[in-house]
């Protein structure tokens, strides 16, 4: 999926961006986190950057998951292109590709971001 989240799309809770080099084997163990926080309505973008396996496949096999594609192999570049993508969709979360994390926690890190000003925060 790659149309914009930001035209005639309803409210997002939050945004996930997941950059993803060459993760093709790594990553599955990834998406049943990402489509359930999906179907409870975060927009959940994987940033593909110069890969030449099958990860752009892998991550596109979960519909509902929108999958960016460059040839530039560059983390800060795939960063920068999904949130280009995302627009204002706050708050945001980065989760690498090959993190190993369930919905249950993303959705407490959401929690810890819902304040009224800008934080950061992590799993520990």
């Amino acid at each position: 999926m790659t149309e914009d989240p930001n035209s005639n799309s309803p409210k997002y809770r939050g945004s996930v961006i997941v950059p993803a080099h060459n993760e093709a084997e790594r990553i599955g163990d990834l998406l049943p986190t990402l489509k359930s926080m999906e179907q409870e309505g975060y927009l959940v973008v994987v940033s593909c950057n110069g890969c030449t396996d099958s990860t752009a496949q892998v991550a596109k096999s979960i519909p509902g998951i929108h999958v960016l594609e460059s040839v530039v192999a560059s983390k800060t570049a795939a960063i920068n292109r999904a949130e280009n993508f995302i627009g204002e969709v706050f708050p945001r979360l980065y989760v690498d590709a090959d993190a190993v994390i369930d919905a249950s926690s993303m959705n407490e890190l959401f929690s810890a971001l819902d304040v009224p000003w800008p934080i950061a925060v992590r799993p520990i």
